[in-house]
């Protein structure tokens, strides 16, 4: 009778253990002594889209490719070399799996040594983490932190940043950038008409139309109530003012439907210059607000502008 070909069958101790480690959710992966892999569960595999025995004998920068946020691949060679020698655990916080087919998938990784009873190092073990639910929420929450839940345009705190950093610009480069105050008018009048929810309904659609009208790289946030705030980035004050007129008549021109009835409001806005010899950003606020209450005192849906000559 001729030898059997079948792979030898391993020991009723090592397949029990490695049906343990199948059944793991987290991602495991194994080397030896050399840094070849010599086992993944299935947790790893499905990640990794690799079989576990096409896998084995590989080395481990072979089958797991990470990159960094500036899409740069990790040195796992290095870092398995060092893990192995000095015997010291390691971890990657942050990083983006590539699987096979180009995919990217956020993980963090954390690998240790494998050691016999007598401490010599057999191998390393590496858990990958899979971080998406986690890194989905976080940007959840971070978004809900730094927007208006309403209309989610950019929420004061968030704009405040933003004009801080316009005003920085401005006195270490000299950029001009403009700041705009922009209030509705007749705007409580529909809601004592018609209910807040009217109002809400009409502060999102006029965040969505004000949005449309302005460039990308400007910030349209929120403050509160009906009163939003505009940031237009490398903007002259002769731009700035035609940007605000032309968001005056938008408004002015638009209808919005509520139930049955087409209702309007006006926009009043005040604009002040953001230049390297200008105040810091609580002053230019006010300077801004009171520009804009001047719009208003001026008869209201229109534009007035510090430091333009009457």
């Amino acid at each position: 009778m001729s030898p059997s070909s079948d792979p030898p069958r391993e020991s009723p101790a090592v397949e029990r253990l490695q049906a343990i480690l199948d059944s793991l959710p987290t991602p495991l992966i194994t080397t030896d002594a050399q840094g070849r892999i010599d086992f993944l569960n299935q947790a790893a595999a499905v990640l990794l889209r690799r079989h576990p025995e096409g896998a084995r004998g590989l080395r481990l920068e072979e089958t797991l490719t990470l990159v960094d946020d500036q899409h740069r691949r990790l040195d796992l060679q290095t870092m398995q070399d060092r893990l192995l020698a000095d015997g010291v655990a390691l971890r990657v916080h942050h990083a983006t799996l590539v699987q096979p087919a180009g995919s990217e998938v956020p993980v963090s990784c954390s690998a240790g040594p494998v050691r016999d009873a007598q401490g010599s190092t057999l191998g390393s073990a590496w858990v990958v983490h899979d971080v998406r639910e986690e890194r989905q929420l976080r940007d959840h929450l971070s978004h809900q932190a730094r927007h208006d839940p309403l209309t989610g345009l950019v929420n004061r705190a968030e704009f405040r940043r933003r004009l801080e950093r316009a005003v920085a610009s401005a006195a270490r480069n000299g950029d001009e950038h403009a700041l705009c105050f922009l209030d509705l008018d007749r705007f409580k009048a529909v809601n004592d008409a018609f209910g807040h929810a009217a109002g809400d309904a009409l502060l999102t659609d006029l965040a969505g139309l004000l949005l449309s009208r302005i460039r990308g790289r400007d910030t349209l946030a929120r403050l509160g109530g009906d009163e939003f705030a505009l940031l237009l980035e490398h903007c002259p004050l002769d731009e700035a003012r035609r940007v605000a007129d032309e968001l005056v008549a938008t408004v002015r021109e638009h209808r919005f439907v509520w139930e049955t009835e087409a209702l309007s409001v006006g926009l009043s806005v005040g604009v002040t210059p953001i230049r390297a010899d200008g105040p810091a950003a609580p002053l230019l606020l006010q300077a801004a607000d009171a520009a804009c209450y001047q719009a208003k005192a001026l008869g209201r849906d229109r534009v007035f502008v510090v430091g333009e000559p009457g």
